[in-house]
């Protein structure tokens, strides 16, 4: 499990000669709540990697990184991060090219 800055940025170390990453994430309810990601699943190079969006990290480096990436999910869904928690949902597309 990702929980610190630095755990995120040995991750992106990895992730820089990866083309194509597999990436799922799971939100806090579509319709009762307000939106809020709280898990981001990528697999790439035969591991797999758990991201706690709720531990404080800053996840701008990782959709910098994502931004570059070929995407794969079984339902690829809109991959936004924000840092001031705001929906995944309300701007789709945002990271996906």
């Amino acid at each position: 499990m990702i929980v610190t800055d630095s755990q995120l940025k040995e991750v992106l170390v990895e992730l820089e000669g990866i083309d194509r990453i597999a990436v799922d994430t799971e939100a806090d309810s579509l319709h009762c709540y307000y939106e809020k990601l709280c898990l981001i699943q990528l697999s790439f190079a035969g591991k797999d990697y758990l991201v706690d969006p709720l531990a404080g990290l800053d996840l701008a480096p990782l959709a910098a990184a994502l931004a570059t990436k070929r995407l794969c999910s079984k339902e690829l869904i809109s991959i936004c991060v924000f840092c001031d928690e705001a929906s995944i949902m309300s701007q789709p597309g945002s990271l996906i090219r």
